[in-house]
């Protein structure tokens, strides 16, 4: 069922769109930002060096002995020339700061040219100064306050030149303005943009998911049409494609186990209501009830083993079965072992034997869960060998890290394409034979758990008619299964009893 989204929570597409709208407006915003302080260091340093020089050539007038004031209209002239500006209000003045003189203005009178203390300083250190003011109207005025020297001294005046910045204010705000104007308007575009690469970009996700949801357990063989492209979107498309292929899988194991397990169940319940219904026909003896009762009994402990199998195994998918790690005599839990099935052996006249390892191979595993794992090797090893045949049994180190314990029969063997299915739940080579043997099915599955679960791995060498090996590798100390690789390991060729065959 599909979750009720928040109708404020933002769809991918909107994120996108919202974070590139984003990236975009505080990149033009940096852009504008950085335009508008170059072309204003650039507009007033070309003003600055034509203030400059007016001023030098003011300063070598009063040098040749004209100080103060010229006639207006000269002055005009002049500085029109050194400025390069017309029709703008300038102006200029020498001051001899023994005495400071009055502005005198080329079109009007103002107040005094203000000289600030900082141009004052600068001028004795012999320092230009650039300043601007604000005394004139709203326009402002950039000043140049330049020392007149002469012989390396200063000599006591000073140079004010003058020229109003209300072009160099005009072209910035006309800048301003025009960038003010075209930002939305890129944004604008960027965001139409932004939505049509956003809705390309997502179109194949958008087909994923309406494919996906008409994908359920009972068509979970097809499949996502892929692009064909090695980017976010193929790998996205494979990687549900190969989930499908597991869940597939998985789904065809669980109904496969489910019938095997209705089969198995049905199997001995039939044969108790068969045994039950022929003693109610009729009356019978008292040894023919009890034989009856036998065979009911034998049933039922069937029925107990095989749902004390399917309850242990669905416990371990479940990870509920915590393993109690202890030290482990290895050899001495396999003599043990043995004595428990050597009844069975004997019974179909078997050679069964314990060949002496190591005197003493010691790990750390559970106890009651590795005597588990013997005895399903060894028992599935007696019900798999004819009588007459062997059944060895061999625990040592397989090296510094890692111990071996080894189950060899004569048996039937397994034929190389059951090899990689023996291990599954409820799969049997012979299963009319296993099953009159009184096997479950299940005990090579739960060897295979309980040596995963220790850090280890089982291996099996058989072919058909010629018996089989199985091979479970323990780590000694648990841990040390990360430092050394199952990969490592020896061959299980080379642990096998001498003289098998």
């Amino acid at each position: 069922m599909p979750r009720n989204r928040d109708s404020r929570e933002l769809t991918i597409r909107q994120r996108l769109i919202v974070w590139y709208m984003s990236l975009l407006l505080v990149a033009l915003s940096g852009f504008s930002g950085i335009l508008y302080a170059l072309l204003k260091n650039s507009l007033y340093s070309s003003a600055d060096a034509a203030l400059r020089s007016a001023a030098v050539n003011v300063a070598r007038l009063n040098l040749q002995g004209s100080p103060g004031l010229w006639p207006l209209t000269s002055q005009r002239d002049l500085m029109e020339r050194m400025l390069g500006m017309r029709g703008v209000d300038k102006y200029v003045q020498v001051i001899d700061i023994t005495g400071l003189r009055a502005p005198e203005w080329l079109e009007r009178k103002k107040d005094d040219f203000p000289l600030s203390q900082l141009a004052l300083r600068n001028a004795v250190q012999g320092k230009l100064t650039y300043e601007s003011f604000r005394f004139l109207g709203p326009e402002p005025v950039r000043v140049i306050t330049m020392p007149v020297i002469a012989g390396g001294r200063f000599t006591g005046n000073l140079v004010q030149v003058g020229a109003s910045l209300e072009s160099v204010e005009q072209s910035l705000a006309k800048l301003a303005f025009t960038l003010m104007l075209a930002l939305p308007g890129v944004l604008l575009l960027a965001s139409v943009g932004g939505w049509f690469l956003a809705n390309q970009a997502l179109k194949p996700v958008d087909r994923i998911t309406r494919t996906a949801r008409q994908i359920g357990a009972e068509n979970l063989s097809e499949r996502l049409e892929e692009p064909g492209t090695d980017d976010e979107i193929g790998r996205l498309a494979q990687t549900f494609n190969e989930m499908l292929q597991r869940l597939d899988e998985s789904f065809d194991q669980i109904r496969a186990f489910t019938a095997d397990a209705s089969h198995e169940l049905k199997t001995p319940l039939a044969i108790l209501k068969g045994e039950i219904e022929l003693a109610l026909r009729r009356p019978r003896t008292v040894e023919e009830y009890q034989e009856t009762m036998v065979s009911s009994l034998e049933e039922i402990d069937r029925l107990t083993r095989i749902t004390g199998d399917l309850l242990l195994l669905a416990k371990s998918d479940a990870g509920s079965i915590p393993m109690e790690f202890a030290e482990v005599n290895l050899s001495a839990l396999v003599e043990e072992a043995a004595m428990h099935v050597q009844p069975l052996a004997e019974a179909k006249h078997l050679t069964f034997e314990v060949l002496p390892g190591l005197a003493d191979v010691q790990i750390q595993g559970d106890v009651f869960r590795l005597k588990q794992l013997v005895l399903n090797l060894v028992e599935n090893a007696i019900h798999y060998t004819p009588e007459g045949g062997r059944v060895v049994v061999r625990a040592t180190r397989a090296n510094a890290f890692y111990a071996a314990l080894q189950v060899s029969d004569t048996g039937i063997g397994i034929a190389e394409e059951d090899r990689e299915k023996i291990f599954e739940r409820f799969y049997r080579t012979d299963k009319a034979r296993n099953r009159r043997e009184g096997g479950t099915g299940l005990g090579l599955s739960i060897v295979q758990w309980i040596a995963e679960s220790h850090g280890g791995k089982i291996e099996v060498e058989s072919a058909s008619g010629r018996g089989s090996t199985f091979t479970v590798y323990l780590p000694r100390r648990q841990g040390e299964k990360r430092q050394v690789p199952l990969g490592s390991l020896p061959d299980p060729r080379m642990l096998h009893p001498e003289q098998m065959h």
